[in-house]
């Protein structure tokens, strides 16, 4: 008998999909870093994890509907996606007064923020539309295929390679126009 950690992610998902807890354990092991690593782009902390663990709940309950010919991974992150969505439209709003009162108080998240514009995927979330950045953060970050990305996103793969170069271009221009800021600062 193979171990759980031999077996491909469809067999795992069959396996677990017919009732065994450790096929789907492995599933989670396997995937949950790049998962956190995808959903702490939107959200700080505790509130990834909890985003993190919904999904996968979510993807154990709806096992049935996975499909073998299409990777778990994108069918997890697709899972993970719309529960980023959901959540974001939901905590807008709840707490859209809240925030802009507290980002206003508080000179630590000041701090923070202005040490995020330094980073190339914090230009990209401050520029690109939130599809571009999260085709953008799939591809790259996540390694995807743009196929796998689609599904994903539920766009075709047509679709994501264009929102894929046209971020590229965007992201590209805005960061020319960073270092040609700070480069005229240090004259």
């Amino acid at each position: 008998m193979t171990s759980h950690a031999e077996q491909d992610d469809a067999t795992l998902a069959s396996l677990a999909r017919s009732g065994e807890l450790r096929a789907f354990d492995e599933l989670a092991r396997r995937h949950q870093p790049g998962l956190m690593r995808f959903v702490r782009r939107r959200f700080p902390g505790s509130e990834a994890e909890d985003v993190c663990q919904e999904a996968l709940v979510k993807a154990y309950r709806r096992l049935n509907q996975y499909r073998a010919k299409y990777a778990f991974k994108s069918w997890l992150y697709s899972i993970a996606y719309h529960e980023i969505i959901d959540r974001c439209r939901q905590r807008e709003r709840q707490t859209r007064p809240l925030r802009e009162s507290l980002a206003q108080l508080d000179p630590t998240e000041a701090a923070m923020a202005a040490d995020q514009k330094a980073t190339l995927w914090s230009i990209a979330e401050r520029v690109l539309t939130e599809s571009q950045y999260t085709a953008l953060w799939l591809v790259y970050a996540e390694q995807l295929t743009a196929g796998e990305t689609a599904r994903v996103m539920k766009r075709s793969t047509i679709s994501v390679k264009v929102m894929v170069h046209r971020a590229r271009k965007v992201l590209a221009l805005h960061l020319d126009r960073e270092s040609y800021v700070d480069s005229r600062s240090l004259e």
